[in-house]
């Protein structure tokens, strides 16, 4: 499940160059949040080398995949310095790598367009192309005022052939977890309420150890709701999933922790029914901005519909597109949403206490 050049594959030959263990070679400290017991910030300085000496930031799979094996570079010395140029720059390093990778893609399969002037042709491995580009985004200087808008937008300006292998829903990039042989975690990319991130629902661990990862049921569309729910609880409660994931501490200790703070008596399931509301909350205002809002940002990437994984032992694996459009039929039918248009209800949103937004979006004419 590890993205490579721009998630075309799933396996990186120099995976090993950039893994956890070779990590631990670079380390010199942890970093933790604020009072935090269990810091899981690794900070990291680069070896000595070429001209531009040792480096130091923190960093973390997503952006070590990203800026890494999705670019094709397996060399961690060089991911040290994008990583380190994306923080001093400002710039998110799992978009940033996700754009330069479709970059890539795009100078590879000559699909460029010639009325854009692109300073610099990056290949797959090209580091130096990359902290260019970097850098040309961060300031909006040339190409990088395009590719600073995301992939979404460039794949809309190149044109259609482009968009089956633009790695984006709703707009956003995708996080580090290649899905075509994780159809429980291209369900959670598929339909999470800020576009394709792993920290809404990370159902990849529980689908692979479950014993039936490739399987497409409803239990598993059921995982993705109840994490989905739990995250935006943890979100709200401005507390760390760790500890809960990680660790496995106990679930009922959220709403004690809460109840102890405010003097107030909450359950967990009366915090879930509030992630919930959140949840639909959200949903209807993607719904109240954006006029076409609906079932068709739900969908997945066409090259996970469409290119199965050509190599790995999940060879040949690919999201069947009716197996994932019945994924998506259970999940609207789980959260009491309308099949068809795949947003809230009256009655769903009367029934979570919003019937103010229902009304709302009633006299809109967008749902009834």
């Amino acid at each position: 499940c590890l993205p490579t050049r721009n998630f075309r594959e799933s396996i990186f030959k120099e995976a090993d160059s950039i893994s956890g263990d070779e990590m631990e070679k670079y380390k010199i400290a942890m970093r933790a949040c604020f009072a935090c017991g269990m810091p899981c910030g690794n900070y990291v300085c680069s070896k000595v080398g070429d001209d531009w000496g040792t480096i130091c930031t923190e960093i973390d799979y997503e952006n070590v995949c990203m800026l890494g094996s999705n670019l094709g570079i397996g060399d961690f010395n060089r991911i040290i310095k994008l990583v380190r140029t994306c923080n001093l720059l400002g710039l998110d390093t799992i978009s940033s790598g996700s754009v330069i990778g479709f970059v890539m893609e795009l100078t590879e399969r000559d699909l460029w367009p010639k009325s854009i002037d692109l300073p610099v042709r990056p290949r797959f491995g090209d580091s130096e192309a990359a902290e260019e580009l970097l850098h040309m985004i961060a300031y909006r200087k040339g190409v990088g005022n395009i590719l600073a808008e995301g992939v979404k937008k460039l794949s809309e300006i190149v044109g259609e052939e482009s968009t089956k292998f633009a790695m984006h829903v709703k707009g956003l990039e995708i996080t580090a977890y290649e899905s075509r042989a994780a159809p429980a975690m291209a369900l959670a990319y598929g339909t999470a309420d800020i576009g394709a991130h792993h920290n809404r629902a990370w159902v990849i661990a529980k689908e692979i150890m479950s014993g039936k990862r490739l399987e497409v049921d409803r239990e598993k569309v059921e995982w993705v709701i109840d994490l989905q729910h739990r995250r935006s609880l943890f979100d709200m409660l401005t507390v760390c999933r760790l500890p809960w994931i990680e660790l496995g501490l106990n679930y009922n200790y959220y709403a004690e922790f809460l109840t102890y703070a405010t003097g107030i008596k909450f359950t967990v399931k009366e915090l879930l029914k509030v992630a919930e509301r959140v949840y639909n909350l959200t949903r209807c205002i993607w719904a109240r901005e954006v006029k076409d809002f609906g079932r068709k940002y739900d969908l997945i990437p066409s090259r996970w519909m469409e290119e199965p994984l050509p190599s790995g032992p999940f060879r040949g694996h690919y999201i069947d597109s009716g197996d994932y459009m019945k994924m998506l039929d259970w999940y609207y039918e789980l959260r009491g949403w309308n099949k068809e248009t795949g947003l809230p209800t009256v009655r769903k949103l009367e029934e979570l206490g919003l019937s103010d937004v229902a009304r709302e979006l009633e006299s809109l004419k967008i749902i009834k």
